[in-house]
């Protein structure tokens, strides 16, 4: 008997070492294994210029990556406490929690209880599917078995919390922090990050957006874990229940926002980036939008058209300094109708007789040159067709007026008449220096805009006249950053010097005359505190108003997107819009501190400190020459006083009138 004893002993030894050996052994092969790919899809973010977030792009998973030391303290420890309590003494695997998983489900003859670990759940939901099937389970085992192999506890936690899904379309621990609390993950509350991490658990059923009173149970089980695994204290758990919890509400004042969002991506797929891939590859893109100057034009286009249902309008502002897009409102309604109007070519009608009239003076003639305001016929190709413009209600001064004029009361023969005597050639060619790209015919009709154009080309054409003969391309991107930090592209401005600034200052000096009195935008003259300049145009179809400043190009369209005719009242609606948008984002505060005043023996007090508007001014070339106007005769102003009405015009030296 003691023989057949020892005998199984020593079997029994023997099959320990065997059995010790073979689990050496699988592990040795298993950590020489490597794990399968991972297919993971983080969410790209786009930024405006000051990094507040305009949109997410996403798949099905939104998910933005965060390391672990940008994560709070508050939420690792208490989804430690609910998940996985053991997470730091075992191997990946609770075989108590196992253990107890089996027997209840063999009570209950399912299974329903699983007893996973944060590893476990990470194995999951990497590379398995959520079928429960022993066969899956048991390949969930060993998965579990190489991650802890393969990876330290903190970087399987911060896979965990990258990975984990919290309800509402959000994928890992920022994602959820963003959409439940407007904040960044590092930022969570102990309230906040208790309540977050008893969401995985049911992302629906413990939603506080669904099911608030069970959010706060399952907050309320979740501190008492963390007491009782000596996290907190009862102190801390009963402070972090009585906080109050403020929930994030998703801010809709950026949806004016997405016409430049798709215009961003339209650049990045330039850059090399494929669309389908920006939305897995969790990218940081900072832009050049302002967000409050881009809140402020959306809304300033919603008050002014209310009362025209189907009118459509579009904005676009860009720095001429640098080529930043400030603002880009390309409808009234995304979600209506995401096409976008600042590229949409339209004809441009007078916005385009700045080009004409530049190429006047390019060609040795001044703003006060003169042509005669009459009805007029002009015959072109060859005498086989003809152009019939015609002035706003027909009304002609039968009289030569100088260029100045001209341009600020829009007369459409002058204008025409320009355009032949310097050659529809010229205007073409100077349109095209200044930024125009769009196809341009040589006939009469170019001098009033006949021809389609963008907003966006208007806006780089004027933006070259604001910058006295700087062309800059428009830019939407600064940089990008992938997931973690790392830069991979930063814009440069891109600039090429097309024009003397002389003719340019000049040309400036005349459009500042449309806010003057009888300047077809002087109704809005006292929006306009500062140096501006512009032009305005109307056709049949359209209504535009471009104008700038030093630092800021701004161009309004208004009209149908089907050829339909606006009315009178409708024409005039651009301008406005324009105007009051200019008068909000132009210049910059400044503050003006009060003097020391003595009050008794021994002490001051500083009066309050003030602000004030500062406004540029557009630099005066030294090539120029101002000289003192008559306006009613465009020649010089006689020195005696006679003339009531006169202004300061800068001429090229030998361009300037002799009398």
């Amino acid at each position: 008997m003691w023989g057949t004893i020892r005998w199984i002993s020593s079997k029994l030894f023997a099959l320990s070492i065997l059995s010790i050996f073979l689990l050496i052994g699988f592990i040795i092969y298993l950590k020489g294994q490597p794990l399968p790919d991972q297919d993971i899809a983080y969410t790209t973010k786009i930024y405006s210029r000051d990094h507040q977030i305009i949109d997410n792009l996403h798949t099905e998973e939104n998910r933005v990556h965060v390391p672990l030391e940008d994560i709070s303290t508050h939420i690792v420890q208490a989804t430690v406490a609910i998940e996985d309590q053991h997470f730091y003494q075992h191997f990946g695997v609770d075989v108590k929690g196992v253990l107890r998983a089996i027997y209840i489900n063999f009570q209950n003859q399912s299974r329903s209880q699983g007893g996973s670990t944060i590893t476990q759940q990470l194995a999951k939901n990497l590379y398995l599917t959520h079928e429960k099937t022993w066969e899956r389970k048991f390949y969930e085992l060993i998965l579990t078995a190489q991650l802890e192999l393969h990876y330290s506890k903190s970087y399987i936690l911060e896979k965990y919390l990258n990975q984990i899904y919290y309800g509402h379309g959000c994928y890992g621990v920022e994602a959820a922090s963003q959409r439940y609390f407007g904040k960044s993950a590092s930022e969570l509350t102990l309230a906040e990050s208790t309540l977050l991490a008893g969401v995985p658990k049911g992302p629906s059923y413990y939603s506080p957006f669904l099911n608030y009173d069970n959010a706060m149970k399952r907050q309320k089980l979740v501190l008492h874990r963390m007491v009782e695994n000596g996290y907190i204290s009862q102190q801390e758990m009963d402070d972090a229940l009585t906080s109050e919890l403020v929930f994030h509400k998703p801010n809709v004042q950026t949806a004016s926002a997405l016409y430049f969002r798709d215009y961003v991506i339209a650049e990045l797929v330039k850059l090399g980036y494929q669309e389908d891939q920006l939305r897995m590859q969790g990218l940081e893109i900072t832009t050049t939008l302002n967000l409050g100057m881009q809140q402020t034009a959306a809304a300033l286009i919603d008050e002014q058209l209310s009362k025209f249902e189907d009118l459509q309008a579009a904005l676009v502002t860009v720095n001429p300094e640098n080529g930043d897009i400030l603002a880009m409102v390309g409808g009234r309604d995304y979600k209506e109708s995401p096409y976008n109007r600042v590229l949409a070519k339209r004809q441009a009608g007078s916005t385009f007789k700045p080009f004409v009239y530049l190429a006047a003076l390019d060609s040795g003639l001044s703003p006060v040159s003169k042509l005669k305001s009459e009805a007029a016929r002009f015959t072109y190709d060859n005498g086989r067709q003809s152009y019939t413009p015609r002035n706003f209600n027909d009304f002609y001064f039968n009289d030569d007026i100088t260029f100045l004029k001209a341009l600020a009361v829009s007369d459409n023969v002058v204008a025409v008449k320009t355009n032949l005597m310097v050659r529809p050639s010229l205007v073409k060619e100077t349109a095209q220096t200044l930024g125009i790209q769009s196809y341009l015919q040589e006939e009469p009709s170019l001098a009033l805009g006949a021809f389609p154009v963008s907003p966006m080309e208007m806006t780089v054409a004027y933006g070259t006249i604001a910058s006295q003969g700087i062309r800059i391309e428009p830019r939407a991107i600064l940089e990008i950053r992938d997931r973690r930090g790392k830069l991979l592209y930063a814009s440069e401005t891109q600039q090429q010097h097309v024009h003397d600034p002389e003719t340019l200052y000049i040309l400036t000096d005349m459009m500042r005359s449309v806010f003057e009195p009888d300047g077809t935008g002087f109704r809005v003259k006292d929006l306009l505190p500062f140096d501006v300049a512009g032009k305005t145009g109307t056709t049949d179809t359209d209504a535009w108003m471009i104008g700038f400043t030093p630092d800021n190009v701004t161009s309004v369209w208004v009209g149908y997107d089907r050829d339909r005719f606006i009315s009178r009242s409708e024409s005039y609606q651009a301008t406005p819009i324009w105007a009051n948008y200019m008068a909000q984002v132009s210049g910059t505060t400044v503050p003006v501190m009060g003097h020391p005043t003595s009050v008794g023996e021994s002490s001051t007090v500083t009066e309050p400190v003030i602000t004030k508007q500062h406004y540029k001014q557009f630099p005066i070339p030294k090539g120029v020459a101002p000289l003192e106007i008559c306006l009613d005769t465009g020649e010089l102003a006689p020195a005696n006083g006679s003339c009531t009405r006169t202004r300061t015009v800068f001429f090229v030296p030998g361009t300037e009138p002799v009398q």
